[in-house]
């Protein structure tokens, strides 16, 4: 395993059937992983307490973790405050019944709804933090398994919920997707200003953690439509435009290190009134920086990072590995 992934990141689990294996156990089977429709019904048809149930059992076996020590618990991040612990386990149920009712949304098609409903648990497990580790591999597994099933085939389907697991970031045969977990960092600068807008009574008469468990609502209210949060004036996002490769902010010191690999790259301002939903799902759809040396593997096979960036002769250099 790459030196970066701590001991509890081990994706290995995945390899040799392992992720069919842990799909299963979410309840779906061959049939819902290799078809799109199948798959939304199946999903669709889960009462929420019962995703939320699959999460926390997922988030346990990706961790080592026995059934009985699979449980919420009181996540922390340094950059950004979560909600109270007592508020946790009914956010998560507030997400997978958003989740359901994404995938219930008849005015969605299938792939649509499932990248909608699999990033809304990603960014849901995000804000919420409901485990004390994790919750980004738990995160990015479940959207993968939702979007994607093994659709993609059976090569692609272990090396990319390898990637996942390990935090290893994981290019798409064509070189313009990363499946990635962390909502883009300008969505919760929205959010917060969503709700200082439509509760201003509430302004400095609630705790941090009391207004993250708005923050959190209002998003799951965004993802299902039932609200629109636009981002702010002057935020940026990573997206292919016209073959035209560009990055978030958030990515900007990568392009500092190693300037000669970004030279022709640029960060467009999001169009005023761009909702988070748009700028959430352009980002997942992004062409991510490493896929500047894509062109060097193979065609055709799944591209897996395993390395870390080096600068030498101010070139951007990754140490690459090809799943044969």
């Amino acid at each position: 395993m790459p030196e970066f992934i701590a001991a509890n990141h081990d994706p290995s689990i995945v390899l040799n059937g392992g992720a069919q294996a842990i799909a299963e156990r979410l309840g779906l089977g061959a049939v819902e992983l290799a078809n799109a429709g199948e798959r939304r019904s199946k999903l669709a048809a889960m009462e929420p307490s019962e995703v939320s149930s699959a999460i926390i059992g997922l988030n346990g076996l990706l961790r080592g973790l026995s059934s009985e020590d699979a449980k919420i618990e009181d996540g922390k991040l340094p950059m950004m405050v979560t909600p109270r612990f007592e508020d946790k386990r009914p956010l998560l149920d507030e997400a997978t019944l958003a989740f359901k009712q994404i995938l219930s949304n008849t005015s969605l098609d299938d792939a649509h709804a499932l990248r909608r409903a699999g990033l809304t648990i990603a960014g849901a497990l995000a804000f919420i933090h409901p485990f004390l580790d994790g919750n980004g591999r738990t995160g990015r597994l479940f959207h993968y398994f939702t979007e994607f099933g093994n659709e993609r085939g059976t090569q692609l389907f272990e090396a990319e919920t390898y990637s996942a697991i390990g935090k290893i970031a994981v290019f798409d045969i064509d070189k313009r997707r990363s499946i990635e977990s962390s909502p883009h960092p300008g969505m919760e600068r929205a959010l917060n200003a969503y709700i200082k807008q439509v509760h201003p009574e509430l302004i400095g008469k609630i705790t941090k953690r009391q207004a993250a468990t708005l923050r959190v609502q209002a998003f799951l209210d965004a993802m299902s439509g039932k609200i629109t949060v636009p981002m702010l004036d002057g935020e940026r996002v990573s997206y292919a435009e016209n073959g035209k490769f560009v990055l978030h902010m958030s990515e900007q010191d990568k392009v500092a290190q190693n300037p000669n690999t970004f030279t022709n790259t640029t960060w467009p301002v999001l169009a005023p009134g761009t909702s988070i939903v748009d700028a959430y799902e352009q980002q997942y759809v992004a062409e991510s920086f490493a896929a500047h040396v894509a062109p060097h593997l193979i065609p055709g096979h799944a591209k897996r990072v395993e390395g870390v960036a080096s600068t030498t002769n101010d070139t951007f250099l990754l140490d690459l590995s090809i799943v044969s």
